[in-house]
């Protein structure tokens, strides 16, 4: 009787230990998945802001700015545009305090910042002339809305 019960016991140490390993396993995937769609969608808003900012559409650009920040943008008049392609250079993920309160001082923003990354595009303009441009932007999660906050070093 003693024989059958370890030889069950030895059966069942097998599968308890693959169920572990596919349980940790199954959830270092899921983390790394929400990390990497999290992460898109900061450089995908990025790029259309970008986008939207160089063919001066302001009704996109009214999408991807917090409304206290209405009004704080200036087209960067190219003229004639046709089309626009972007291409993410470069991104990470910054510290928001800095910034934070920037955007108290200046616009009245008091809402935290979640998360923050400052995603480097690189625009190509087609018109009449051919542009190429880069800018930084740095786009923040405050509550479950991503906002455009800050572009800068935008340079031809």
């Amino acid at each position: 009787n003693k024989k059958e019960q370890k030889k069950k016991k030895k059966k069942i140490w097998p599968w308890v230990l693959t169920f572990v390993i596919l349980a940790v396993g199954a959830g270092i995937f899921m983390g790394t998945m929400q990390f990497a769609k999290e992460e898109d969608s900061f450089i995908q808003t990025a790029a259309a802001f970008a986008e939207a900012l160089v063919m001066d559409d302001e009704g996109t650009l009214g999408d991807y700015i917090h409304p206290k920040m209405y009004n704080s943008l200036y087209p960067l008049n190219y003229e004639n545009v046709e089309r626009c392609e972007t291409k993410i250079v470069d991104y990470s993920q910054e510290e928001t305090e800095a910034l934070a309160a920037e955007l108290q001082i200046q616009y009245g923003m008091t809402d935290p910042i979640g998360t923050l990354y400052r995603v480097r595009v690189g625009c190509t303009v087609y018109g009449e002339d051919t542009y190429a441009c880069a800018m930084d932007v740095l786009v923040g999660r405050i509550g479950t809305a991503m906002y455009v906050l800050k572009a800068e070093n935008i340079s031809d």
